[in-house]
């Protein structure tokens, strides 16, 4: 989990747009938690969290997700050139898809003929 706010935190330094980059990062912060409770960690092989540890730093992760969690992430992670993989899933995804429309739909709104 530190590997990937240590990356984040360089992304915020460079001083470019990082909407998409926070989507992704915060996303794999969830799944190396879910990785350190289960054990099955790549990064720290060999941990396993116990279950009053991962609940209490989930509960912090899942409000920093709800907060940073928002639609125009979501629409600057499907049209992130870098994330343009069909192993990102990231057009399979309901959730990310749903906010991407929602910004689509609100920067072009039907328009009667």
């Amino acid at each position: 989990m530190t590997k990937g706010t240590v990356a984040l935190l360089r992304e915020c330094n460079r001083g470019v747009p990082i909407a998409r980059k926070v989507y992704v990062a915060m996303f794999n912060c969830g799944q190396e938690l879910e990785a350190l409770r289960d054990g099955t960690s790549e990064y720290c092989p060999g941990i396993k969290v116990s279950a009053q540890k991962y609940a209490q730093v989930h509960a912090i992760w899942e409000k920093r997700w709800e907060m940073l969690h928002g639609d125009m992430h979501a629409a600057g992670y499907v049209l992130d050139s870098e994330y343009q993989s069909p192993d990102n899933g990231q057009h399979s995804n309901v959730e990310v898809m749903r906010g991407f429309h929602n910004i689509v739909e609100k920067l072009l709104p039907d328009v009667e003929d």
